[in-house]
Protein backbone atom coordinates (compact mmCIF):
# COMPACT_ATOMS: atom_id res chain seq x y z
CA UNK A 1 0.00 0.00 0.00
CA UNK A 2 2.78 2.37 1.04
CA UNK A 3 6.10 2.11 -1.51
CA UNK A 4 7.89 3.23 -4.20
CA UNK A 5 7.06 0.66 -6.90
CA UNK A 6 4.90 -1.78 -8.36
CA UNK A 7 6.70 -4.81 -7.24
CA UNK A 8 4.54 -7.31 -5.13
CA UNK A 9 6.40 -8.63 -1.95
CA UNK A 10 5.57 -11.76 0.40
CA UNK A 11 2.10 -11.05 1.63
CA UNK A 12 1.65 -7.82 0.10
CA UNK A 13 -0.07 -6.05 -3.17
CA UNK A 14 0.09 -3.54 -5.44
CA UNK A 15 -2.34 -2.22 -7.88
CA UNK A 16 -3.15 -5.13 -9.73
CA UNK A 17 -5.11 -6.85 -6.92
CA UNK A 18 -6.71 -3.50 -6.08
CA UNK A 19 -7.64 -3.14 -9.49
CA UNK A 20 -9.72 -6.54 -9.61
CA UNK A 21 -11.82 -4.72 -6.59
CA UNK A 22 -15.24 -3.60 -7.36
CA UNK A 23 -15.11 -0.76 -7.79
CA UNK A 24 -11.18 -0.97 -8.70
CA UNK A 25 -8.81 0.99 -7.01
CA UNK A 26 -4.74 1.95 -6.73
CA UNK A 27 -2.65 1.47 -4.07
CA UNK A 28 -2.07 4.80 -2.47
CA UNK A 29 1.55 4.73 -1.90
CA UNK A 30 1.54 8.12 0.63
CA UNK A 31 0.47 8.17 4.21
CA UNK A 32 -2.75 7.18 5.64
CA UNK A 33 -4.87 10.47 5.92
CA UNK A 34 -7.08 8.54 7.98
CA UNK A 35 -7.86 5.44 10.11
CA UNK A 36 -10.82 4.43 7.74
CA UNK A 37 -8.55 4.17 4.63
CA UNK A 38 -7.21 1.22 6.35
CA UNK A 39 -9.99 -0.86 4.97
CA UNK A 40 -8.90 -0.48 1.48
CA UNK A 41 -5.21 -2.36 2.32
CA UNK A 42 -5.29 -5.86 1.71
CA UNK A 43 -5.74 -7.59 4.48
CA UNK A 44 -7.87 -5.31 7.03
CA UNK A 45 -11.53 -5.76 6.96
CA UNK A 46 -14.27 -3.36 8.85
CA UNK A 47 -13.88 -5.06 11.76
CA UNK A 48 -10.21 -5.31 12.35
CA UNK A 49 -10.06 -1.29 11.29
CA UNK A 50 -12.82 -1.01 14.31
CA UNK A 51 -11.04 -2.81 16.67
CA UNK A 52 -7.58 -0.65 16.04
CA UNK A 53 -9.37 2.89 15.96
CA UNK A 54 -9.22 3.34 19.25
CA UNK A 55 -5.23 2.55 19.04
CA UNK A 56 -4.08 4.03 16.11
CA UNK A 57 -4.15 7.67 14.04
CA UNK A 58 -3.13 8.47 10.83
CA UNK A 59 -0.80 11.28 10.87
CA UNK A 60 1.01 13.09 8.03
CA UNK A 61 4.18 12.23 9.35
CA UNK A 62 5.78 8.84 9.22
CA UNK A 63 8.75 9.61 11.87
CA UNK A 64 6.11 10.09 14.88
CA UNK A 65 7.02 8.84 18.15
CA UNK A 66 4.76 6.85 20.41
CA UNK A 67 4.01 8.87 23.52
CA UNK A 68 4.41 6.66 26.54
CA UNK A 69 2.53 9.56 28.09
CA UNK A 70 -0.81 8.64 26.58
CA UNK A 71 -0.20 5.40 24.57
CA UNK A 72 -2.63 2.83 25.68
CA UNK A 73 -1.88 -0.42 27.52
CA UNK A 74 -2.48 -2.23 24.14
CA UNK A 75 0.53 0.09 22.34
CA UNK A 76 2.80 -0.27 25.16
CA UNK A 77 2.77 -4.02 24.71
CA UNK A 78 3.21 -4.03 21.47
CA UNK A 79 6.13 -1.10 21.90
CA UNK A 80 7.82 -3.03 24.70
CA UNK A 81 7.44 -6.25 22.73
CA UNK A 82 4.98 -7.71 25.70
CA UNK A 83 2.48 -10.78 24.98
CA UNK A 84 1.65 -10.65 28.73
CA UNK A 85 -0.51 -7.04 29.38
CA UNK A 86 0.44 -6.74 32.94
CA UNK A 87 3.32 -4.65 32.81
CA UNK A 88 1.87 -2.34 30.25
CA UNK A 89 -0.83 -2.18 32.81
CA UNK A 90 1.08 -1.05 35.58
CA UNK A 91 2.75 1.23 33.50
CA UNK A 92 -0.14 3.12 32.33
CA UNK A 93 -1.79 3.18 36.09
CA UNK A 94 1.06 4.36 37.64
CA UNK A 95 1.52 7.56 35.06
CA UNK A 96 -2.49 8.18 35.72
CA UNK A 97 -1.38 10.00 38.83
CA UNK A 98 2.73 10.30 37.44
CA UNK A 99 3.24 11.03 34.07
CA UNK A 100 6.82 9.91 33.08
CA UNK A 101 9.21 13.41 33.26
CA UNK A 102 11.88 11.39 31.61
CA UNK A 103 12.90 8.99 29.18
CA UNK A 104 14.60 6.89 31.91
CA UNK A 105 11.48 7.18 34.55
CA UNK A 106 9.79 4.87 31.60
CA UNK A 107 13.19 2.81 31.01
CA UNK A 108 13.71 2.15 34.70
CA UNK A 109 10.26 0.55 34.62
CA UNK A 110 11.33 -1.82 32.15
CA UNK A 111 14.52 -3.55 33.80
CA UNK A 112 18.19 -3.86 32.57
CA UNK A 113 17.44 -4.79 28.47
CA UNK A 114 14.23 -3.25 27.80
CA UNK A 115 13.33 -5.08 24.37
CA UNK A 116 13.43 -1.53 22.44
CA UNK A 117 15.49 1.26 22.15
CA UNK A 118 13.56 4.22 19.73
CA UNK A 119 10.13 4.84 18.41
CA UNK A 120 8.37 6.49 21.00
CA UNK A 121 8.91 9.65 24.00
CA UNK A 122 7.51 11.12 26.88
CA UNK A 123 5.69 14.15 24.66
CA UNK A 124 3.77 14.58 22.05
CA UNK A 125 3.50 16.67 19.34
CA UNK A 126 0.23 15.62 17.79
CA UNK A 127 -2.89 15.93 19.56
CA UNK A 128 -6.54 15.02 18.91
CA UNK A 129 -9.11 17.60 19.82
CA UNK A 130 -12.44 16.22 20.82
CA UNK A 131 -15.42 18.70 21.42
CA UNK A 132 -19.07 18.14 21.94
CA UNK A 133 -21.46 21.35 22.12
CA UNK A 134 -24.73 22.11 22.22
CA UNK A 135 -26.83 25.47 21.54
CA UNK A 136 -30.16 24.83 22.22
CA UNK A 137 -31.50 22.07 20.79
CA UNK A 138 -28.69 21.28 18.05
CA UNK A 139 -25.78 18.89 19.48
CA UNK A 140 -22.76 18.40 17.90
CA UNK A 141 -19.35 16.11 18.35
CA UNK A 142 -16.14 17.20 16.20
CA UNK A 143 -13.12 16.10 16.58
CA UNK A 144 -9.78 17.81 15.17
CA UNK A 145 -6.24 16.81 14.40
CA UNK A 146 -3.40 19.69 16.06
CA UNK A 147 -0.24 19.81 14.82
CA UNK A 148 2.45 21.39 17.43
CA UNK A 149 5.48 19.78 16.58
CA UNK A 150 9.05 21.21 16.31
CA UNK A 151 7.99 23.98 18.47
CA UNK A 152 6.06 25.46 15.55
CA UNK A 153 2.96 27.08 16.47
CA UNK A 154 -0.36 25.22 16.96
CA UNK A 155 -2.67 24.39 14.07
CA UNK A 156 -5.53 22.45 13.02
CA UNK A 157 -4.60 20.08 10.20
CA UNK A 158 -8.29 18.53 9.99
CA UNK A 159 -11.34 18.31 11.35
CA UNK A 160 -14.24 16.69 11.23
CA UNK A 161 -17.87 16.48 12.26
CA UNK A 162 -19.34 13.02 13.82
CA UNK A 163 -22.19 13.76 14.75
CA UNK A 164 -24.52 16.77 14.56
CA UNK A 165 -27.90 16.20 15.46
CA UNK A 166 -31.08 18.11 17.14
CA UNK A 167 -31.75 17.05 20.53
CA UNK A 168 -35.46 16.45 21.12
CA UNK A 169 -36.47 18.20 24.33
CA UNK A 170 -37.16 15.06 26.39
CA UNK A 171 -33.76 13.39 25.40
CA UNK A 172 -31.26 13.95 28.23
CA UNK A 173 -27.52 14.87 27.07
Amino acid sequence: WLDSDANARANGAEDLDYLNHDPPYRAANRLLTSVDELRLVKGYTEEVVEGLRGDVVALPASNVLINVNTASTLVIAALTNSSDLSQPEQIVRLRETRPFKSKNEFLVLLGPNPPFTGGWDIVSGYFIVDVQTRIGRTQQHTEALIDRSAGNAARALWYRIITPKIVLDEEKT
